[in-house]
């Protein structure tokens, strides 16, 4: 039995690379969920730890669309897609993904990069040794619901530092559409300083006949629920699941087979 959000640090304290499993859960998601032909997004793709597996799991004939702000990464980005001869499956696009389109501030923290963001968490503001090396540029931000060939989007991830409800904002009507399976990862800290409460993030997906799973496989769509575990702070991804496929226990299934044995290594990515 999984533990429940009031209890998420015990399995962080039980699993030493918890954080490393709970990437495992939202791969054997989304290799679960992808079919050939299908389209799926990446927002925040980096160097593409998960760009480069959904391209695999989609085939030639499918499509990835991957958003990468940070110049430095978007190069090794396309590099890792060429050497995985993946470079026809997958379109790599520079900027945001937000609710309008244009330009933007973006800081890249290369002592942080993963917490590089529009807006930057107090923790690392406060921080004068990553600051030291911080630099701000302007970059392009998109909107997904204007990107006008997207077909058959099956799986939509967002891992953009505190502006997810931002992109899910900007892919309304497409997620309306399509019903991808939706995943994001929310943390107070980035939450703040773009003036975000957890539940509006609820609030919105419930409004499009979503229910949200914690990458433990908890059903959290509960207000409740949901403000608990985003209050315990002890995982930060989720997946919201169109309604009409919640029967499926998607997400518990994959947890369960990535948590079952805490002396056994967690396996790489594929």
């Amino acid at each position: 039995m999984l533990p429940e959000p009031k209890s998420y640090w015990t399995i962080r304290e039980k699993f030493h690379d918890a954080p490393a499993r709970f990437e495992l859960v939202l791969n054997s998601v989304y290799r679960k969920v992808l079919k050939t032909g299908d389209t799926a997004i990446d927002c925040g793709a980096h160097t593409g730890k998960h760009t480069l597996p959904m391209g695999r799991t989609v085939g030639p004939r499918g499509r990835v669309i991957a958003f990468e702000p940070i110049d430095e990464k978007r190069v090794l980005l396309e590099r890792n897609l060429d050497s995985a001869n993946l470079s026809g499956v997958a379109e790599v696009i520079a900027g945001c993904v937000g609710s309008e389109s244009g330009s933007v501030t973006f800081t890249y923290v290369p002592n942080d990069p993963g917490k590089s963001a529009m807006h930057l968490r107090e923790d690392l503001l406060n921080s004068a040794a990553k600051m030291k090396t911080a630099s701000k540029r302007v970059v392009p931000i998109s909107r997904i619901d204007d990107i006008a060939d997207i077909a058959n989007l099956r799986f939509l991830k967002i891992d953009v530092e505190g502006a997810e409800l931002a992109v899910m904002q900007g892919a309304r009507e497409t997620i309306k559409r399509d019903r991808p399976i939706v995943h994001f990862e929310m943390g107070l800290p980035s939450l703040k300083v773009f003036g975000i409460q957890p539940d509006q993030i609820r609030v919105f997906l419930a409004d499009l006949d979503y229910l949200i799973f914690d990458v433990l496989g908890n059903d959290v769509s509960e207000p409740r629920i949901f403000a608990l575990s985003a209050e315990t702070d002890g995982v930060y991804d989720y997946i919201a699941v169109p309604v009409e496929e919640a029967d499926t226990d998607l997400v518990a299934e994959c947890a369960l087979a990535i948590f079952s044995d805490p002396n056994k290594a967690a396996p790489p990515l594929v």
